[in-house]
């Protein structure tokens, strides 16, 4: 996987994999979002 992470030698590591890249993109849309927003509403 990554230069840092984990070796992953079993399912459960996997599952934690998912799950920590599926929070660090939510963390990144949540900050993007008031952007993101304050463009779609300009556009009006």
């Amino acid at each position: 996987m990554g230069l840092f992470s984990k070796p992953i030698k079993t399912l459960d590591d996997l599952f934690v994999h998912i799950l920590e890249d599926i929070y660090y993109a939510e963390i990144q849309i949540v900050k993007k979002f008031p952007i993101m927003a304050e463009k779609l509403l300009s556009r009006n």
